[in-house]
């Protein structure tokens, strides 16, 4: 291909000059001042096809990026730097290039510029790819939802490849038997609807190639490709002509694909396979992840509920609403209650069930609203009435993450409260002391070698045996006793020669604490100030805290348990003589010896684990056991308390009690109970034991009478007789059993003996020897079909129940009206003759009718009167209700309303109720004091309203939920006022926005069409 010349008369001389630049590899142009091509190179015309283009200016260069190009060219000089990145359209394709350029002089154009391209399409494309991948690995590892991922993916795809092409992500389900649409942010929905669940074969499109082949498909025109004859038309009909997919691969295994379907025929670029193919392997790497984390989950529930049930403490799951998930046994058996379901129960079921503990309930539930409420940790200690006796728990709460519910946990600190009531007391008493304290202040002056008291003040002094009338002017040898004369006078002294002395003493038989500093003039010691207090009563109680710690140490020595002090290492520092009687060590061997010579191997992991959470201030309970000196094993009940100082844990105070025997007979208890067989058959759920191969092997009367199955038929047989074609989903259940699975009220369908279908809800259980080994498997199965039944009536029941929820709304909005009479009812005693007050509170009287007239006929839909109206009127009206509640705060109003605005259609009562709504919560978020401001004008088709207070503004995550039913940033707020405010306006075609600024203030703003 030759040179392109724009201008064939150009000058001899100028078009040998330029001659030089086809010998340049690059791709080079040469343009005028005013960005008019002058010449291509051969380089440059191969690279944008000059022979084939008339170019005028630069039509392969898109407008925003010319105006860069001709910038760049006008303000820099000839530079070595490269510019950055434009996209240029060549031969039908984008490519991205930089360039640089230098300045030339030509006879015919004078100044004219040199431009030399790089393509950096390769690098680019590369780039943007590693982008896409670091964007989605990051998402994956943030922990986003598998949808989330997909949908991001397909999205980013699309934006990077900038042509005419959807993307879609498709999995195989469990059966291996259809494809489901997992992602597919911009496909049709129709054609998404028509894809989703069809039937998987070796050759379905695109995908079933890829599927089967674990290779790329790439089908070209889907008009003559043969794979596509079934939905031929259906695709072509929504204008997609070419697929290509990649299969998503996990453990060598093809769980779906990820596919482009393009608008027109088209062979995919080398570029286009490697994105197709990448975000394939992305796709299965969040695949992979999503599944992880499920099997985590479902693992980490199983041991929750375990864990709950092993310990002492109290523990309650309760949902978002307040309803209650499930407890542990510790409150079962505190209240008696083995047996019962607190699951969806609420605490007004409670009460009616357990009333004697009603003060109970009525404390969870407080401490639940509260944690819901503030969504942080709350604390509460709340009594419970057990076997005729009020114990007390602490209990703690914790928001569970992803709005899931709360969790409470209560220990018992019945006894600790009552040490704590008793410290109160010595607290109490210890004030009191104080208070009968009485301070003594003396000043004294040097007098030759002695000292003159020259002033003595305070109640004190007659605790002393001493008097102010015969101490002022006179010399401590005049006032006080001779054994005390040197004594005092050495303080004196040195405090005289500028010391501070602080100090305990005592005079005539009482103790005191005294502080004599030196008083200066001139910076010369003139007098000493002394100040004492009576502390005698302090002695008394530091000798009762003496012999308190006797008592303490006496108790620790002799107490049976063992009885140690750990530092934040775990080392053992202090024990009592019980712990070298349990372990068989001695105390000092004890002393810095790591645990694990003591505790069993399979305990470690829990001892550090409770070490770790005592040291962070938590109180642990837990059992363990361990291997005393003389090798025999040894069980214990430990309980691990942080000992504090300074506000922080500075140890670990522990107390272990042998409980060795209590497991033995534990273990007693659970060979007797195979004693208890014979009471299965007084149970009214259906029993049966089987082998691991499913053959029944015993069956109670209650399988009797649910199945139709006598013992003799049965004993023998397979579960398949009562199971039939879903035998599958009972293995099912009992693989997952094996798997540890909890498999407790599985709801399934059985059949009966003649024939018809049984609802049942199943609990499974292995039934194990004394090993551990499973022996065979018991079923315990209970027929729910009338339970079902019943439920399916109580779902409808509690649709129409819906409608009682709007009384919440109608309250709020009546309260309004009632606020503003009540209001005007207090300035009329105060302001008689103001009629027009009295008109206000008829309209308010209205509008209350109104209101109500509005929730009585909701089965009726009434028709909403509309009317052309003013809306500076409205406001005014409102402004005069809402200005009572803003009087009593010392807020103004300050209406500003445009000059000239066109009248609406609306209905003015319910205007009226949103800008009253508005206002209220305006003033209610203020403190007292302060503006609310109110503007209008006309903007864009619309009577703009906008509504500014500075109160305590909103936090940006709460924003969002605003207008949503029940929610509120008010603590007793229900969060109706705004949701009914946004129906009025949407009804009125308008808008109600929110902008809010946390701290600082919120704007309403109100958008009315306006009548044209």
């Amino acid at each position: 291909m030759r040179s392109y010349y724009r201008m064939l008369s150009m000058d001899i001389e100028d078009k040998k000059d330029l001659l030089f630049f086809d010998y340049i590899p690059a791709v080079t142009a040469v343009i005028k001042k005013n960005g008019e091509i002058i010449y291509f190179n051969k380089r440059a015309a191969e690279f944008f096809d000059a022979e084939n283009n008339d170019f005028q200016g630069f039509p392969f260069v898109n407008e925003k990026d010319e105006e860069y190009l001709l910038s760049w060219i006008r303000t820099e000089q000839s530079t070595e730097r490269n510019s950055r990145e434009i996209q240029v359209r060549v031969s039908g394709e984008n490519r991205w290039v930089t360039f640089k350029h230098s300045s030339i002089k030509f006879k015919q154009y004078g100044d004219c510029h040199i431009l030399t391209f790089f393509d950096v399409t390769s690098y680019k494309e590369t780039y943007s790819l590693l982008n896409i991948k670091k964007k989605t690995i990051k998402m994956i590892l943030k922990g986003g939802s598998l949808s989330f991922v997909l949908n991001k993916l397909s999205l980013l795809v699309e934006e990077l490849l900038h042509k005419q092409l959807h993307t879609g992500v498709m999995f195989l389900d469990e059966a291996k038997e259809h494809l489901h649409v997992a992602a597919s942010p911009t496909l049709p929905r129709s054609f998404i609807n028509r894809i989703n669940g069809v039937k998987y074969t070796p050759t379905l499109g695109s995908c079933g190639p890829a599927i089967f082949t674990n290779k790329m498909a790439i089908c070209t025109d889907i008009a003559t490709d043969r794979n596509w004859e079934s939905s031929r038309d259906m695709a072509l009909e929504h204008g997609i002509h070419s697929s290509w997919s990649f299969p998503i691969i996990i453990d060598n295994e093809s769980i779906g694909t990820f596919s482009m379907y393009h608008s027109k025929p088209y062979s995919p670029t080398k570029f286009e396979r490697e994105v197709l193919e990448t975000c394939s392997y992305i796709i299965g790497l969040a695949v992979e992840r999503d599944r992880r984390k499920k099997v985590a989950e479902s693992y980490a529930e199983q041991t929750l509920g375990t864990l709950s049930n092993s310990i002492k403490d109290i523990v309650i799951f309760k949902d978002q609403t307040g309803n209650w998930v499930e407890t542990n046994h510790a409150l079962k058996k505190n209240i008696r209650a083995e047996g019962y379901c607190f699951s969806g129960k609420s605490e007004e079921e409670l009460i009616a069930t357990f009333p004697e503990n009603k003060p109970f309930f009525l404390g969870i539930k407080n401490l639940t609203d509260d944690t819901l409420h503030s969504k942080q940790t709350c604390r509460k200690e709340i009594s419970i009435k057990s076997q005729g006796r009020n114990f007390i728990y602490d209990f703690k709460t914790a928001p569970l993450p992803h709005k899931k519910g709360v969790l409470l946990i209560g220990r018992d600190v019945t006894e600790k409260t009552k040490i704590k009531e008793e410290l109160e007391t010595t607290k109490m008493e210890l004030e009191n002391t104080l208070k009968l304290q009485k301070a003594i202040t003396c000043k004294f002056e040097k007098s030759g070698d002695t000292f003159k008291v020259t002033m003595a003040k305070g109640d004190g002094l007659y605790n002393f045996g001493l008097d102010e009338t015969k101490m002022v002017n006179r010399t401590l040898e005049e006032i006080f006793p001779a054994n005390k004369i040197v004594q005092i006078k050495e303080y004196l002294d040195k405090v005289w020669a500028g010391e501070e002395i602080l100090g305990e003493d005592d005079l005539n038989g009482v103790y005191f604490i005294a502080s004599i500093k030196p008083s200066y003039k001139n910076n010369m010691v003139t007098e000493i100030i002394l100040s004492a207090m009576d502390i005698t009563g302090f002695k008394a109680i530091e000798n009762k805290l003496k012999e308190s710690r006797r008592r303490y140490q006496s108790l620790v020595k002799n107490s049976p348990d063992a009885i140690y002090y750990q530092n934040l290492d775990g080392e053992i520092l202090e024990a009592n003589k019980a712990s070298g009687k349990i372990t068989g060590y001695k105390v000092r061997e004890l002393q810095n010896m790591p645990f694990q010579n003591y505790v069993k191997k399979e305990y470690h992991e829990s001892t550090i684990y409770h070490l770790r959470k005592a040291i962070d201030g938590i109180p642990q309970r837990y059992e363990t056991s361990l291997i005393t000196k003389s090798g025999e094993s040894c069980y214990l009940s430990v309980t691990k308390i942080p000992v504090i100082e300074n506000g922080n844990v500075s140890g670990v105070f522990g107390i272990a009690k042998d409980i060795t025997n209590e497991k033995k007979i534990v273990e007693e208890l659970k060979n007797t109970k195979e004693q208890l067989e014979s009471f299965i058959e007084n149970t009214s759920d259906a029993i049966i034991i089987m082998d691991l191969r499913g053959t029944i092997l015993k069956v109670n009367y209650a399988f009797e009478r649910t199945f139709g199955w006598s013992k003799t038929e049965a004993k023998g047989q397979n579960i398949e007789i009562i199971q039939q074609e879903r035998k599958y989903k009972f293995n099912k259940y009992v693989k997952s059993m094996f798997e540890g699975k909890r498999m407790s009220d599985c709801e399934t369908v059985c059949c009966h003996k003649l024939g018809h279908s049984l609802e049942i809800s199943l609990t499974l259980g292995a039934i194990r020897d004394k090993k551990g080994n499973v022996i065979a498997l018991s079923s315990i199965m209970r027929d729910i079909t009338d339970r079902k039944k019943t439920e399916d009536l109580l779902r409808k029941a509690e649709q129409l129940a819906m409608i009682g929820q709007l009384a919440a709304g109608v309250a709020h909005e009546i309260r309004n009206p009632l606020t503003s009479l009540n209001g005007f009812l207090q300035l009329i005693n105060e302001m008689l003759g103001k009629n027009e007050y009295i008109a206000v509170m008829r309209d308010e009287l209205k509008r209350i009718e109104f209101i109500t007239n509005e929730f009585l006929s909701l089965a009726k839909p009434q028709v909403k009167l509309f009317q052309k109206k003013d809306i500076s009127l409205i406001i005014d009206g409102v402004v005069k209700i809402a200005g009572i509640q803003a009087v009593i705060k010392n807020i103004v109003i300050t209406p500003e309303y445009a000059s000239v605005l066109p009248l609406i259609e609306c209905d003015e009562n319910q205007l009226k109720q949103v800008f009253l709504n508005i206002l209220k919560n305006a003033i209610e978020s203020m403190g007292s004091g302060g503006q609310i401001h109110i503007y209008t004008k006309v903007s864009k088709g619309f009577v703009q309203i906008n509504v500014i207070d500075y109160g305590c503004g909103i936090p940006e995550e709460r924003l969002k939920h605003l207008g949503e039913p029940f929610y509120s940033t008010k603590e007793k707020g229900t969060g109706l006022g705004l949701m009914i405010s946004k129906k009025i306006i949407t009804e009125h075609k308008g808008q109600l926005l929110i902008n809010s600024t946390e701290g600082i203030g919120t704007t309403i703003t109100v958008l009315l069409p306006y009548i044209q």
